[in-house]
């Protein structure tokens, strides 16, 4: 390759074609700052992402709900940019800010945006339940991958319960005539220094809109509200399908004390569809109102799955976003959870699986976005509000229409009501179950296809095209530029993004298109930078490329080695094309060899040698001594 030097290292090593992975395997940063002239984001980690990097940002939050203490409070009056998501890819990282590539859709970084690394593979086994990083507030909950080729599942797919936060916090206190006035209000401030006022209302479960009003029975957005005094019960929370309201006071107050359970989160039907785009988290359950420290917690909502790839083999195996049960545990496999003296919790809202599946390939998959059941009370004595159901989810695909029966088993029941055990006959007292989700088709992932790079890029070379992508044994790096007044591009190496090494120089050519081959790149994760040098010897980049590539050694070996007159390569079970190189990289011969047929070092001088094998199974580069 005319103009063309080429470093190399020593190893042995083939690529492997099939990629296994379970546990957790993105990386999740608060987004922190947006500048929409740059298309560029500030996140509170920026390590995570490298040139190249497929990302995902979301924004969790954001509507404007109703704050008016009645009846209203928690219906959404604008759901701003709450929801919205895209693909992207990083264009550049420079300090804390990450160009992108393509232009963002609008979001609000106060409405809590992340930005996820998207991995990315060819063919990949599930071997271990596959999840995510839990909802902590600011980021996690979502689980996202892209496979071109098909995905196998020889285990679950699980983000049930890592959606929005549950309602927690109740002080305990209250009584059937205590600071009546203010029993059947909808919202309260759950920390208030005042105990007389801070134990009337539970905490309401997390949903789409921010708000400090977290205490009292109504719903906040898609979230459940809590259960006020005396002992009502928790509201499910919500997403497609509307959360139940919770079950209503203890009935060892006087009937003339009105009951005030937690209201069910809102239904968010109305921003899923194609021209909307949204997504969303399940919302969490409301908590029950306590005097007894025995209230229960309400149930998380379901997380969310994005999945793109070929085909799916499910093998009966379950991709899963499910609220959670309100309340502490399962009592057994048929019970819901239960509380013995207090109000009880509502369940989490189920969560939404994205499948954009090329030609709907789903053989046996299982998906499952069902709202949480809410929890029971137990008390032998009188009946307790039990939580309501949680709402159910949503499973969106790309193509196709319900039901997929042959293909893919869908759930997205809202979940059930909490019951009062404890008096004959046993009793929801009031809770309702949660609304059931929705199926849905016409699936189009977010993504902007308008290149957006007007403030990164300051040398005097608009670049067409750059890329690093896995080749055999070896790197492709190829670039394509409109050029001024550059001399020649300098393509370089590394481990770790920060210590590079050169791996090829190329003179400036007619064409603008350049291609240059590593014949020994790293094991592992890699990373590629190109500079272009000016007239004036003035060195500037443009950025880094991320490469992936798992390799495993082969069993060839050359013998004898150090070797004279002729050498073998045992281990060779076929035919194969073998080039030779000098250390510099020059090439020295080629030669098509037959299993067990020697190859001529004649030609050579002594010294050090690289010979390039390459066959049907495998590539691998060995070092030979020549004497």
């Amino acid at each position: 390759m005319k103009g063309l030097r080429i470093i190399l290292l020593i190893a042995a090593y083939v690529l492997s074609a099939q990629s296994t992975i379970s546990g957790v395997i993105n990386s999740y940063a608060k987004v922190t700052s947006i500048n929409t002239t740059c298309n560029s984001v500030q996140t509170d980690n920026n390590s995570f992402f490298a040139v190249g990097d497929r990302v995902l940002l979301i924004q969790m939050k954001g509507a404007s709900i109703s704050t008016t203490n009645d009846a209203t409070f928690g219906n959404i009056s604008a759901i701003n940019n709450a929801g919205n998501y895209e693909f992207n890819e990083v264009f550049d990282v420079q300090g804390s800010d990450v160009y992108l590539k393509y232009t963002m859709r609008p979001y609000t970084v106060s409405g809590l945006v992340q930005m996820i690394t998207v991995p990315q593979y060819t063919d990949v086994e599930i071997t271990g339940t596959l999840t995510a990083q839990a909802w902590n507030g600011n980021t996690g909950g979502v689980l996202v991958f892209e496979a071109s080729g098909t995905v196998t599942m020889n285990a679950d797919i699980d983000v049930s319960g890592l959606g929005f936060s549950k309602g927690v916090l109740s002080v305990n206190g209250g009584a059937c005539g205590f600071f009546s006035a203010a029993k059947t209000g909808y919202a309260y401030d759950p920390t208030n220094a005042d105990p007389n006022i801070a134990s009337e209302g539970a905490e309401k479960g997390e949903g789409i809109a921010v708000s400090n009003l977290r205490g009292g029975r109504g719903k906040q957005a898609n979230g459940g509200g809590g259960g006020n005094n005396h002992n009502n019960g928790g509201g499910g929370g919500a997403n497609f399908g509307v959360g139940g309201n919770g079950g209503n006071k203890s009935s060892g107050c006087a009937s003339t004390y009105p009951s005030a359970p937690g209201v069910g989160g809102v239904s968010l039907s109305s921003f899923y569809s194609v021209a909307e785009n949204r997504i969303f988290f399940g919302g969490g359950g409301g908590r029950g109102q306590q005097n007894n420290n025995v209230g229960q917690l309400g149930g998380n909502g379901g997380g969310i799955v994005i999945l793109r790839s070929n085909s799916i083999n499910g093998n009966g195996n379950k991709i899963k976003a499910n609220g959670q049960f309100g309340g502490f545990a399962i009592l057994d496999n048929t019970s819901a959870l239960c509380d013995f003296g207090d109000g009880a919790g509502g369940g989490g809202g189920g969560g939404t699986i994205l499948l954009d599946v090329t030609n709907t390939n789903l053989n046996g998959v299982v998906t499952q976005a069902n709202g949480g059941d809410g929890s029971y009370t137990c008390y032998a004595a009188r009946n307790f509000g039990p939580g309501g159901g949680g709402g159910g989810g949503v499973v969106w695909i790309k193509d196709g229409s319900f039901p997929l029966t042959s293909q893919l088993d869908v759930t997205v029941a809202g979940g059930a009501s909490g019951l009062s055990t404890g008096v004959s006959p046993t009793q929801n007292w009031g809770a309702a179950p949660g609304g059931n989700g929705a199926s849905l088709n016409s699936l189009s992932i977010a993504q902007n296809p308008l290149f957006n790079q007007t403030c990164l890029i300051t040398v005097p070379v608009k670049i067409l095209s750059y890329a690093a992508v896995p080749s055999g044994a070896s790197v492709d790096i190829s670039w394509q530029v409109l050029s001024d007044d550059e001399r020649w591009f300098i393509v370089e190496r590394s481990q770790d993004a920060q210590h590079f090494q050169a791996v090829a120089q190329v003179a400036k050519n007619e064409t603008g298109f350049y291609k240059v081959k590593d014949l020994m790149p790293y094991d592992g994760v890699s990373y590629y930078r190109l500079s272009m040098v000016k007239a004036g010897g003035e060195k500037q980049y443009a950025g880094l490329r991320k490469v992936n590539r798992s390799r495993m050694a082969t069993s060839w070996i050359l013998a004898p080695n150090p070797a004279s007159g002729t050498v073998n390569i045992d281990g060779l079970l076929e035919s194969a094309y073998v080039e030779v190189w000098d250390i510099q990289g020059k090439a020295m011969f080629q030669q098509e060899v037959q299993a067990g047929e020697p190859i001529s070092l004649y030609s050579l001088a002594k010294g050090l040698y690289l010979l390039h094998i390459q066959s049907s199974q495998a590539s691998e580069v060995l070092k030979l001594q020549v004497e």
